[in-house]
């Protein structure tokens, strides 16, 4: 069980950073909207606009890698080798 959590804990947390990285590996807080910039090809004027699209940034690298912690630290909660119990030994 321990050697299962760990490697759920390790799995999550490559999951998270590799989709942080994949998003566009933003280094500041996350967004729910993004600017996009256009520009009009008759009067020259830069117009900007919202997209509505979600960019993870440090906060939810963050909250990973806690989620990954956790779960790496409740492997320490089992034992490491189950005692066996001796036949004919008492308790």
């Amino acid at each position: 069980m321990r050697r299962l959590l760990r490697l759920l804990a390790l799995i999550v947390l490559a999951g998270v950073v590799a989709w942080w990285a994949a998003t566009g590996a933003h280094r500041g807080w996350s967004k729910n909207s993004v600017e996009v910039r256009t520009l009009d090809e008759i009067t020259g004027i830069e117009q900007i606009t919202y997209e509505d699209r979600f960019v993870p940034g440090v906060d939810t690298l963050a909250l990973g890698a806690a989620a990954a912690a956790v779960i790496a630290g409740l492997s320490f909660a089992f034992n490491r080798n189950p005692q066996s119990r001796k036949p004919g030994a008492s308790t």
